[in-house]
């Protein structure tokens, strides 16, 4: 039974990561300018020296390079969010993390001026840490229950998202454009010194989260079978 299940598992791995991939050089070749499969080959291998090189080494890659990462990333952050919680609708945004980092970055960006942008991701992570903490606070009750924690994180995204509108609307107008940009995300612009500092991160924490993801299956087993099994268990 077990060996069957791991066989499935992956056949689906495989199956989507050659989506992937098939996927990928259909981006590479598809676009204002079609590039043939053979030139798309050359330019991965550094043998080509027509035009199609920059489009595809300088324009494409680096965007779908950041797609598939920026992908990954937040599909596990996704699956320890939800095996955490011990609720699969659980999300950042029911929780108050998206809207904690929001505020955060909004405040910072409309309340200071000449700041720099690598100090961005910094208050965002500062922002959604505030937020979990106010949340696991007031949910906090001989213990935190799952249905505690999102029931409250809602209310806390709905005051988050009720205060970034305010700062928004209390902003200079170009601000708030600059804003939504980062809010809504975009790999408009991507080059590859944004790939230099997102690789790093996701090559660490993803095996990191798959070296420890047996204590997420213990935990999604509740406080009254997760303990039987003979791991730590938090309730």
């Amino acid at each position: 039974m077990f060996r069957q299940r791991a066989m499935k598992y992956t056949v689906i791995l495989f199956s989507l990561f050659a989506a992937v991939v098939l996927l990928s050089l259909l981006s590479l070749s598809l676009g204002g300018v079609k590039v043939p499969v053979h030139e798309i080959w050359l330019s991965l291998t550094g043998r080509n020296t027509e035009s199609s090189n920059l489009i595809v080494m300088q324009f494409r890659l680096p965007r779908i390079l950041a797609a598939v990462l920026i992908g990954a990333a937040l599909a596990v952050a996704g699956a320890i969010l939800q095996g955490v919680i011990r609720n699969p609708l659980a999300s950042p945004d029911l929780l108050g993390v998206t809207g904690g980092a929001s505020v955060a970055v909004v405040a910072f960006m409309t309340l200071m001026t000449g700041y720099s942008i690598h100090w961005v991701p910094f208050i965002a992570i500062a922002g959604a840490l505030a937020a979990v903490v106010l949340n696991y606070v007031f949910t906090w009750k001989r213990g935190v229950s799952p249905f505690r924690l999102v029931l409250i994180g809602i209310g806390i995204s709905t005051a988050m998202g009720a205060l970034t509108t305010f700062l928004l609307i209390s902003g200079p107008a170009y601000l708030a454009a600059q804003v939504l940009n980062w809010m809504t995300g975009s790999i408009y612009g991507t080059n590859w010194s944004y790939i230099k500092v997102l690789w790093p991160w996701v090559a660490l924490f993803i095996p990191l989260a798959l070296l420890y993801a047996k204590e997420l299956n213990v935990q999604s087993l509740g406080a009254r079978d997760g303990p039987r099994t003979g791991e730590p268990h938090s309730a």
